[in-house]
């Protein structure tokens, strides 16, 4: 015989109350039907629970006994509840996400600042690595979705391309290819080639790109974080061709940001997410508030790539 929690409140409030008449109406049921719920719930547990008189209702010591019990599972049962309800509505809970480091470092901070703003009970949990690692978060449940680049998918889960994201050539102001407004691939061959690591997204996508064209260039330096590159290039170190979007605002590094052709070479940034799974409300939110903001910023290079033009041609009239 099957008992619910139903049965454990309608006992709990017939108990409180000592009458099944104002625990019938209490509950909104007939007192023949509380009648045979309670009758139910004595022949599961196989002890009688109440007595039941012409005046009044009491508890037997079983009964007794068993109340504390019966109001925890209620009380438990109301508070799991108003937890659940809580997460649903983005009041509470923990969004675990993954990303990039090359999107993390710009443009999860916005993200971030904002979702904190409307859901302030909501805690955040960000794992920032390589694709690989961004990849595997994600599939093992440890991020529910992930910001990665294509081409770090696993068969079971799904990629939804967002922005594209071009390489660009970037050095110090003062190099002699920041003179230029466009930098050819082969023309980085002449000087000293900053590249990320074998093992990073970037660099993987770049040589798949090129393989095969000759274009690829011969590297003086090797660094594992675009943080590292940073300084390099801040210091005239050298050249190096990095995303579009994962270049760090800062003026103080006194850094050019050309475009690099012959051929255009980009990556596609976009969200991860084990195939088939629905993400909780709150990491919903997250994602949209994500995807937004990588549209944002694509936008944002794009129309700064136009006033550019603009004004080349601008002064050229």
């Amino acid at each position: 015989m099957r008992i619910g929690l139903e049965d454990f409140r309608a006992f709990v409030l017939v108990a409180e109350m000592q009458s099944f008449n104002k625990a019938a109406d209490e509950l909104s049921v007939t007192q023949s039907a509380l009648s045979r719920r309670m009758k139910k719930l004595e022949d599961a547990l196989g002890a009688r629970l109440l007595d039941r008189t012409s005046r009044a209702v009491g508890l037997t010591v079983v009964g007794q006994e068993f109340l504390p019990a019966a109001k925890r599972m209620v009380r438990d049962y109301e508070r799991s509840v108003a937890e659940i309800r809580d997460v649903i509505e983005k009041k509470a809970g923990v969004v675990s996400m993954a990303a990039v480091m090359t999107v993390a470092h710009n443009a999860l901070p916005v993200v971030i600042e904002r979702f904190s703003d409307d859901y302030p009970s909501v805690a955040l949990r960000v794992f920032d690595d390589v694709g690989p690692k961004v990849a595997e978060a994600v599939a093992t449940g440890e991020a529910e979705f992930g910001i990665a680049l294509q081409g770090d998918e696993r068969p079971e889960l799904d990629f939804t391309p967002v922005v594209e994201d071009p390489y660009v050539l970037v050095c110090h102001a003062a190099h002699p290819l920041a003179e230029r407004r466009a930098v050819r691939w082969r023309d980085l061959g002449e000087y000293a080639y900053i590249r990320m690591g074998v093992d990073t997204a970037n660099q993987r996508q770049l040589e798949r790109a090129l393989d095969g064209t000759g274009l690829m260039p011969r590297a003086t330096y090797e660094v594992q974080h675009l943080s590292t590159m940073m300084g390099f290039l801040a210091r005239g170190l050298g050249v190096s061709a990095v995303p579009r979007l994962g270049i760090a605002q800062r003026p103080d590094l006194n850094l050019a940001v050309r475009p690099l052709t012959e051929p255009v070479v980009s990556r596609y940034i976009g969200i991860l997410k084990v195939a088939g799974r629905t993400l909780s409300p709150s990491a919903r939110a997250l994602c949209d508030m994500a995807t937004e903001e990588l549209r944002r910023m694509a936008a944002g290079t794009m129309a700064t790539k136009g006033r550019r033009r603009a004004a080349g041609k601008g002064a050229q009239a």
